[in-house]
């Protein structure tokens, strides 16, 4: 999973999947490890974005609560990440 930075910012290309999330909590390290286990098992790219570093990202996608992972094709939400199987459907429907 990769980081969102400055220079990625201003391109236009965004990958299949966007994960919010902020380094304090304690939810976000668990579901990122689950969504990289995903990532890894169905090969597609998720742009990992720091809340706390690009505020302006929670009221563009009226991020509600963190951990959250949107599909960028139909701004689908996910916010509850139970477990692997859970993300992993939720990719798996958010893919065209």
């Amino acid at each position: 999973m990769q980081e969102l930075t400055q220079l990625e910012l201003e391109t236009e290309v965004l990958p299949p999947f966007l994960y919010f999330y902020t380094p304090l909590c304690g939810a976000c390290v668990i579901a990122k490890q689950m969504v990289e286990i995903v990532e890894q098992a169905q090969q597609f790219d998720t742009l990992a974005i720091n809340l706390n570093h690009f505020p302006s990202f929670a009221q563009q996608f009226q991020i509600e609560q963190v951990p959250c992972l949107i599909s960028t094709e139909t701004q689908a939400k996910l916010y509850i990440f139970a477990n692997v199987v859970n993300i992993y459907q939720f990719c798996q429907t958010q893919r065209k």
